[in-house]
């Protein structure tokens, strides 16, 4: 399921108390109006969120409820938005966050693999179901292996 800006996993506050706030503005205000229009920041936080879900959907019901979900969602994404901002402005190389950025998405892409796991289970509350693992990883050997 898509996400929504109430089921992102970043909030406005959390991506703009990162950055500095001339960037913020700079890189939100589409409009030109020299102010941060509120709709595009919506839509990069929604956008980033999704991003994250795109690499766990394969294995995990998604979207991971916030309350709950590990430091690797979390930081992948605070770090997907500030790539988002930094590109929108052909600023991609001056990301402070960059390295960070590339280590999330390696671990992600890891963990869409299969090669590494996300504990989803270790923060639920007492009275809320745990996430569940959507398959079990095959082994697959000889010809009839898949190659990706």
């Amino acid at each position: 399921m898509p996400h929504t800006i109430s089921t992102a996993y970043i909030s406005a506050a959390d991506l703009t108390s990162l950055l500095p706030a001339a960037f913020v503005t700079e890189a939100l205000d589409d409009d030109e109006d020299g102010t941060a229009d509120a709709a595009v920041l919506e839509s990069v936080l929604i956008m980033a969120s999704n991003m994250v879900d795109a690499y766990l959907e394969a294995r995990y019901y998604t979207p991971v409820p916030k309350a709950t979900a590990p430091a690797t969602i979390l930081a992948a994404a605070v770090h997907f938005p500030i790539g988002i901002l930094y590109g929108r402005r052909g600023m991609e190389e001056k990301n402070p966050y960059k390295a960070q950025l590339k280590d999330a998405i390696a671990i992600l892409t890891r963990v869409r693999a299969g090669t590494e796991d996300l504990d989803l289970t270790a923060r639920v509350p007492e009275d809320q179901e745990p996430v569940q693992v959507l398959f079990e990883q095959a082994i697959a050997v000889g010809r009839d292996r898949l190659n990706f």
